[in-house]
């Protein structure tokens, strides 16, 4: 019996879909047949993910949104309730470190860092996901959400220690929002990446990506697309008996004794 994963009749807001790890998982949304409202910063990002989306024969919407303003959960979830007819899945993507504040040891840290870092990353998600939460229980129909973590919030995370905090926060979110919502039929999920591939990735040097490599069992780095596999699974009903979990997306990195140590020039996971 083939096992086939669908999100025919379903429709999926992703949450920093205009380009890496967000337009991979809606496009793995779409192709799954659920219609995506596709949110990003920068709205060309946006139309050329939904674009894409659309030139498949899927269904798609872009909606632009500034995700550190407080009042952005309400207008994406208003706007996609307005475009798409309901919500039944939310993907949180967006985020990031290196691309808003430098790599620094904690005693160097200022307090707009910290806050920025934690807005990106945490703040964000916690609205988004209220939001989203607030339409599924007026729909009464349960839903589901997967969050993007990172191996940084079950690890150590030298130099990015609010980057790490904020992960390690989403980890957190993601259990106990589980847990309160489990009976309305919600269910939360969280994948956390290790070294993955895409545009905003920190460069790293040949010698010390070789070195990052080699710590990992697997001998590579990842892709977007193996990260918006798991997101599919974790939305998909092929999940439907699990929630409140972290699936570690890393290669193997976080069976092993330790990743690299501490430098000035970290690779952020």
């Amino acid at each position: 019996m083939a096992v086939e994963v669908s999100l025919t009749g379903r429709v999926a807001v992703v949450a920093g879909a205009g380009r890496g790890i967000g337009a991979a998982v809606a496009r793995r949304f779409a192709d799954a047949g659920a219609a995506v409202a596709v949110v990003d910063s920068r709205l060309d990002r946006a139309e050329a993910t939904a674009e894409a989306i659309r030139a498949s024969g899927g269904t798609s919407v872009p909606i632009l949104a500034d995700l550190l303003d407080a009042r952005s959960g309400t207008r994406i979830v208003t706007d996609t309730v307005r475009n798409l007819g309901r919500i039944d899945i939310l993907a949180t993507v967006a985020g990031g470190s290196w691309a808003y504040v430098p790599y620094r040891r904690m005693h160097e840290v200022a307090d707009d860092e910290w806050e920025l870092i934690h807005q990106l990353n945490l703040t964000y998600v916690f609205r988004l996901a209220r939001e989203t939460i607030r339409t599924f229980l007026s729909q009464g129909h349960g839903g589901a959400i997967v969050h993007i973590g990172s191996i940084a919030g079950v690890l150590s995370s030298p130099s990015a220690v609010a980057y790490g905090a904020a992960k390690a926060g989403i980890v957190s979110l993601t259990r106990s929002v589980a847990h309160e919502y489990g009976p309305d039929g919600i269910r939360v999920n969280c994948v956390a990446p290790g070294r993955i591939e895409t545009p905003a990735t920190t460069p790293a040097a040949g010698e010390r990506m070789a070195d990052f490599t080699n710590s990992i069992p697997l001998r590579r780095t990842g892709n977007a697309g193996e990260v918006a596999d798991a997101v599919l699974f974790l939305a998909s009903d092929l999940a439907r008996y699990i929630t409140g979990q972290t699936l570690l997306v890393d290669g193997g990195a976080t069976a092993t004794p330790g990743l690299l140590p501490a430098s000035d020039t970290p690779t952020p996971c």
